[in-house]
């Protein structure tokens, strides 16, 4: 799968955002249609945080709560799922202090299976590079490649850097999306397949303040 770059350039830096327009921006918020209770993270100091950053547009400059990853580590993966197939018109993330705020985010679309084993390994949907200055800028605004996030039923987003370096660790208030519905998932019966004997050393867990593997 070809992925698209996109520079750090948010909706938010061409012009002052008006009142009108900001109400049509929460009307677009599709937070209504993500399933909370399913989301999942990786290398996460506590698993639920991400849940907790998956809040109201309205509440999208609240600094009460974050997702942090491991300490002296930042790279974090977070699968969120729709409840509804959507398209995804942008994204918006809101870092933590200049130092642990994410850098770079890599996104992949319809895909359960991603996780440390094979992150690296698949080419993103999109790519984009993050502004630092969150405190000018809090609720940043990233559009996608929207031809290539049509019938979204979940995204998977991958912090792999910060501003801080390669031993800081990030730290994430607010992630949101803005988009349209677009139609009702079909639930049909999955059959998986499992390894017989999983190796716990070939596998970043899933968070749950548990010690992180290495890679």
């Amino acid at each position: 799968m070809s992925h698209s770059h996109s520079h750090g350039h948010s909706c938010s830096e061409e012009h002052a955002e008006t009142p009108e327009e900001e109400n049509a921006r929460g009307q677009e918020s599709l937070y209504r249609l993500i399933d909370k209770e399913k989301i999942r993270s990786f290398n996460a100091q506590n698993s639920e945080d991400a849940k907790v950053v998956i809040r109201p547009f309205e509440e999208r400059k609240s600094k009460e709560g974050s997702v942090q990853s491991d300490d002296d580590d930042p790279e974090l993966i977070l699968f969120i799922p729709f409840t509804s197939a959507v398209n995804i018109k942008s994204i918006t993330v809101t870092g933590g202090s200049t130092e642990s705020s994410p850098k770079l985010l890599q996104c992949w679309i319809n895909r359960e299976d991603i996780d440390f084993s094979n992150v690296e390994d698949l080419p993103p949907v999109q790519e984009i590079e993050l502004i630092q200055d969150v405190n000018a800028q809090p609720d940043a605004e990233y559009k996608t490649n929207i031809t290539k996030f049509q019938r979204v039923e979940n995204i998977t987003l991958f912090f792999k850097e910060t501003f801080g370096g390669d031993e800081q660790s990030t730290e994430i208030h607010y992630i949101g999306f803005r988009g349209e519905f677009d139609q009702i998932i079909s639930r049909e019966p999955i059959i998986a397949t499992y390894e017989a004997k999983p190796m716990l050393q070939d596998h970043k867990l899933p968070s749950n303040n548990q010690p992180r593997m290495g890679m």
